[in-house]
Parts: structure tokens; C-alpha cells; sequence
């Protein structure tokens, strides 16, 4: 029997055999909970286009890995890369995608352009970039890194 979540009066199944991590939507005030991926893929760190159509979100799994785009209203699915990347935000523009990708052992910063075309690295050091965000104009991107290693969460 599968598991369900009760959410603002509506239940959704849960498959228990994958139990992977979904991407879902919810409204503002609760309402209208909804599942959007599904499958034994782990998908995450979603984030809206700015025109609120379409979702891209990281997906790693037997079926594959990489970024995503959903266009919200048919759920169509386009692959964007097929690599192990992680936290893409959409530009507030909506002409790149910024991403953290493994580059050796350490991680970067990237942008892409939702067609998949013009994968830019950013960053280029020992230590890890990741959790970036752009500032409203679109001119910069915020990040956090451990190129001084880790000294605030070291015990």
C-alpha cells in the first residue's frame, strides 16, 4: 500500500519502492498541492522562469542526471545537461540558468542558456563554489565558497 501526504485537504500517493525526492508546487496560502516529478530519480532545488512557466531543477538517479526544464502546464520534460549539476536559478531576465557543476574534485560556478547553449564556468579555484543567487540586474552573481576552507563550522 502507498504511502499518501495529506496537504490543505488533498492527499497525493507517495511510491514507497522509489521514494526518491519530487519536485512539487503548493500556492501561497496553501492550497492546491501538486507533485510534478516522479520515477526512482532524486529531483530537486527547483527554480521558477521568471515568466513562471517553466521549472528547472537538478535530477540524479538510474535515469540519468543533470538539469531539467518542465514546462509547468503540460509537464513536458527537456533535458538540459547530463551531468552532475546542482542548484540552478534561473537569471531574473531569463536568458541564462546559473548552476554549480563537479569540475575534478572541487565545484564551480556555471551559467547556460536554457536552450542548452553557451556553458560558461565562472569560477576557476581550489575549494567549492556553489549556492549562487544574481542580483536583480542580472550584472552579478552571489556565491558562497570554501576556498578558505571551513573555519566557522569546524568544532
Amino acid at each position: 500500500m502507498g504511502r499518501f501526504v495529506r496537504f490543505a485537504g488533498a492527499e497525493k500517493s507517495i511510491d514507497p519502492k522509489h521514494g526518491a525526492d519530487q519536485v512539487g508546487m503548493v500556492n501561497a496560502n496553501g492550497s492546491e498541492f501538486d507533485v510534478n516529478t516522479s520515477g526512482p530519480n532524486n529531483n530537486a532545488f527547483p527554480s521558477f522562469s521568471p515568466d513562471g512557466k517553466r521549472i528547472v531543477y537538478r535530477t540524479t538517479g538510474p535515469d540519468g542526471e543533470g538539469l531539467r526544464i518542465m514546462n509547468i502546464e503540460d509537464h513536458s520534460v527537456t533535458v538540459l545537461t547530463n551531468f552532475y549539476d546542482n542548484f540552478p536559478v534561473w537569471s531574473p531576465r531569463g536568458d541564462l540558468i546559473e548552476f554549480t557543476r563537479k569540475v575534478g574534485q572541487d565545484f564551480e560556478v556555471f551559467t547556460i542558456q536554457q536552450d542548452g547553449k553557451n556553458v560558461t564556468q565562472l569560477t576557476h579555484t581550489h575549494g567549492n563554489d556553489t549556492h549562487a543567487s544574481w542580483s536583480p540586474d542580472e550584472e552579478r552573481i552571489v556565491f558562497t565558497s570554501s576556498r578558505m576552507g571551513f573555519k566557522d563550522e569546524a568544532l
